[in-house]
């Protein structure tokens, strides 16, 4: 018996490997593009470095590179266990980082001025800790593609696959890129010595890798470049359902049809995203003005709200503010300020007593309901507003609504037409599930089977009138451009409440945003389309 048990766990092992070593074969098949990109670019990154100091840099960066691969494997296989659902739009951003990282090589090699120096001129003065943290970020952002690659061909495999996998492309690709760079860095020096010798043999072999090496490093680099755009093009061309479909329906998904497809996508995502800047980005320096302000100085279209509309919907007090001078009716609340509490708590605790329990404290300049409480007595109060500091210094205490909550997808009209608005929608929470008293962080992101989307909303047509006309009007009241995102309560007396609005919502293709617009007849597809276009429409000589 206990025999028989062990050759079960025998053959579970080589069963195991067998997974590891097809799925390692496979997955070192699909980060081989990236792979050449990231040889192309190390092996570059030595060039001018005097002889006997390149194997101690490229050792250093090596080094580097492992500790990115020890950061990013558990990240990897942590998102393969607990978020499986992102693996995909991050292969899909992977894929369009590498396309714009390829453009701008292309334009960098065909627009730059004359006056630049190329990389490794004596002009360059950069020193070893400088040619070495540099490598290391490159490396990084290339091992985490070839991480998501590999992680994309694994994900249905169990977690002792995944890890062991995970393990072995790290390790394996590690050394396979540095220990190649190493050798290539060091084959003109192999032809200076054989040049010395005194066979004609050995001198022709030397003058003959003297003379490949430069056509060598350049043709590594167009093979670099190149990958770029067949990895990043196929990466997208195999997740981006719609374009996979019309591909195989003509049979131009395989062979050098689908090579071509995916360098033709390639070339136009990177353009694409070198033109036009798609924001998805949350929270603090995200959707507050700050990454948008800087896209206005650099004068790159950019989809979404410009600075101050931004920076509006990112502070809840503001929001009010903006809304109420629309008419537009808003919670009573009481602004505490960042010094006010410190000064004098027993004013603010004063003020709030108009309030009507039970209370919701927030952050004002925060998202994802972070740091929000409900206060159903006044005893506890300040030990909320001090909860809220933490998360921002800047906090609301606002009067408990009676109603439900209804959202907006709103989208910019073209031209000077009015704000188009999508079905509402409503989010169903079961308490049966674990959902909380309110739609607070644990209940968004945590209570999966808690929370359910539903549109269009369970509301009778004249409040859905309603609710469509006030979430144009706030959207119109901030300053919105591009998309945004009306959060109300619905009280049962019909009235709308605006809860605040959100200039930079969810945008996979399960978040609420984009599914109000499929109901409404906007795929996901179109829907990013049309956010594109209003963005190229609109200028970028005012600051908005």
């Amino acid at each position: 018996m206990a025999f028989a048990s062990l050759f079960t766990l025998l053959d579970d092992i080589t069963s195991v490997l067998d997974d590891v070593a097809l799925m390692t074969k496979m997955a070192a098949k699909k980060t081989a593009g990236v792979v050449g990109d990231d040889l192309a670019l190390n092996a570059n990154q030595v060039t001018g470095v005097s002889a006997d100091r390149e194997l101690p840099i490229i050792w250093a960066v090596a080094k580097g590179s492992l500790v990115n691969k020890i950061i990013l494997v558990p990240l990897a296989l942590l998102l393969s266990f607990f978020l499986p659902a992102a693996i995909t739009p991050l292969l899909m951003i992977g894929g369009a980082y590498l396309c714009f990282e390829g453009v701008e090589k292309l334009l960098h090699k065909f627009i730059r001025s004359d006056g630049h120096e190329e990389a490794g001129s004596p002009a360059e003065t950069l020193d070893e800790k400088t040619k070495i943290k540099g490598a290391i970020r490159t490396d990084f952002i290339l091992s985490a593609e070839i991480i998501i690659i590999a992680l994309g061909v694994v994900e249905r495999y169990d977690a002792v696959t995944q890890s062991l996998v995970m393990a072995a492309i790290g390790v394996g690709m590690t050394i396979f890129v540095y220990g190649l760079v190493g050798v290539i860095v060091k084959l003109d020096d192999l032809g200076m010595f054989l040049m010395k010798k005194d066979s004609d043999a050995a001198k022709t072999l030397g003058r003959g890798l003297i003379a490949f090496m430069p056509w060598f490093m350049r043709t590594l680099s167009v093979v670099g470049t190149l990958a770029m755009f067949l990895v990043g093009g196929g990466l997208i061309v195999h997740n981006f359902a719609p374009l996979h479909h019309f591909l195989e329906a003509r049979h131009w998904a395989d062979g050098l049809a689908g090579n071509i497809a995916g360098l033709v996508t390639g070339l136009v995502s990177g353009a694409i995203v070198c033109a036009v800047v798609l924001p998805l980005l949350h929270g603090p320096y995200g959707e507050d003005g700050t990454i948008q302000g800087m896209l206005e100085m650099m004068g790159i279209p950019y989809v979404g709200c410009g600075v101050l509309a931004s920076a509006a919907g990112m502070d809840k007090q503001v929001t009010k503010v903006l809304l109420g001078a629309a008419g537009i009716a808003t919670a009573p609340h009481v602004v505490v300020g960042p010094h006010a509490w410190k000064r004098d708590p027993e004013a603010i605790l004063e003020a709030c007593r108009s309030l009507t329990y039970p209370l919701f404290v927030k952050p004002a300049r925060a998202g994802s309901s972070l740091g929000i409480s409900k206060v159903d007595r006044p005893e506890d109060l300040a030990g909320a507003i001090e909860a809220a500091r933490a998360v921002d210094p800047k906090v609301l205490v606002e009067s408990g609504i009676v109603g439900r909550e209804v959202e907006v997808a709103v989208l910019q009209g073209r031209g000077d037409d009015a704000p188009r608005v999508a079905e509402p929608g409503e989010i169903a929470m079961d308490a049966s599930q674990g959902a909380g008293e309110f739609y607070d962080y644990e209940t968004k992101y945590l209570a999966h089977d808690a929370v359910a989307m539903v549109c269009p909303a369970r509301i009778g047509s004249e409040e859905r009138a309603l609710i469509m006309d006030t979430a144009a009007r706030a959207f119109e009241a901030v300053g919105c451009e591009g998309l945004a995102r009306v959060d109300f309560f619905l009280t049962d007396a019909g009235e709308a409440v605006g809860n605040e609005i959100n200039t930079m919502p969810g945008f996979t293709p399960f978040s609420m945003y984009p599914y109000m617009w499929q109901v409404s007849g906007l795929g996901y597809t179109e829907l990013v389309s049309e956010l594109i276009e209003l963005a190229v429409a609109r200028s970028t000589d005012v600051n908005r």
